[in-house]
């Protein structure tokens, strides 16, 4: 799940994530590495009513507050928000070379 929520993120794509179990998750297994609200940009569901209202509502740009939001999210998790990604891997190979 990391890996498409931070995709989605970094593409500041609109996603929704369903987490019916967060209270087990958080007490009786190993948690979260971030705290989940602060960190989701996308429309948190617990069950599966909600979720169904947040699929009807996907189509819905972002309100000034979650690109804000959105924004915030993206300076915690990338250093980088642009299409150089690759050539700074080159450049560090060419650099430890």
């Amino acid at each position: 799940m990391k890996m498409i929520f931070s995709e989605l993120i970094y593409l500041d794509k609109n996603y929704i994530s369903l987490t019916s179990n967060n209270e087990h998750y958080l007490k009786i297994q190993r948690g979260f590495f971030y705290d989940f609200e602060s960190i989701f940009s996308g429309e948190i569901s617990l069950n599966f009513n909600e979720l169904m209202e947040a699929i009807s509502n996907a189509d819905k740009p972002y309100t000034d507050k979650q690109i804000k939001k959105l924004k915030n999210i993206q300076s915690i998790l990338f250093k980088y928000i642009d299409e150089n990604n690759s050539q700074r891997v080159v450049d560090k190979i060419k650099e430890l070379m």
